[in-house]
C-alpha cells in the first residue's frame, strides 16, 4: 500500500460506504469468510470495518506467514491480499496458499501497476483507487459466482 493518498482516499469514503453497504445487505446477509492480508494496518482495519459491514466474517494478517496460517486453520472463501508484503508479493503469497487450497479464489489489491508475470497466480486484480463500493461489488461478485454468497 505504501501510498498515504490511498489510506486518504479510503477514509474519506469509508463511513459513507459503511452505511450504505449495511443497508444493502441488511435483507441477505452474508455469510463467507474473507482473509484480508496486509502490513498496513491502517488500510486493514478499514478494509475489515467495510467488509464487515457488509456481512462477511473476516480474518486479517499482517505478513504473508500469519496470512498462511490463518488459511491453514480456517474455511477461507476469498483471500484479499495487498501485492507487497514485507518479502514477498500478493502473486507469491496466491502460489503458497494454491498449495493448500487450490480452489479459493484470490484477489490482489494493487496502488500502482502489476507486471505481467505477477499475474499469474492470482484470481482477481483490484487497484486501490477504484475504490471501496468497486471491491465491495467485486467481492460480490466472485463470492455469488462461486455459490458462496
Amino acid at each position: 500500500m505504501g501510498s498515504g493518498g490511498v489510506c486518504a482516499f479510503e477514509q474519506t469514503g469509508l463511513s459513507v460506504i459503511i452505511d450504505n453497504s449495511a443497508k444493502m445487505n441488511r435483507a441477505t446477509p452474508q455469510r463467507s469468510t474473507i482473509l484480508c492480508i496486509d502490513d498496513e494496518e491502517i488500510a486493514l482495519s478499514m478494509r475489515r470495518m467495510l467488509l464487515e459491514s457488509a456481512g462477511y466474517t473476516v480474518l486479517t494478517a499482517a505478513n504473508s506467514s500469519q496470512g498462511i496460517a490463518l488459511f491453514q486453520t480456517h474455511q477461507v472463501d476469498l483471500v484479499i491480499t495487498d501485492h507487497l508484503l514485507p518479502g514477498a508479493t500478493g502473486s507469491d503469497l496466491a502460489r503458497e496458499l494454491r498449495r493448500v487450497h487450490p480452489t479459493v479464489p484470490v484477489m490482489i489489491l494493487s496502488g500502482g501497476p502489476v507486471l505481467g508475470n505477477a499475474k499469474e497466480n492470482p484470481d482477481y486484480f483490484l487497484h486501490k483507487l477504484e475504490g471501496p463500493t468497486k471491491m465491495i461489488a467485486k467481492v460480490q461478485s466472485i463470492l455469488r459466482s462461486r455459490g458462496k454468497d
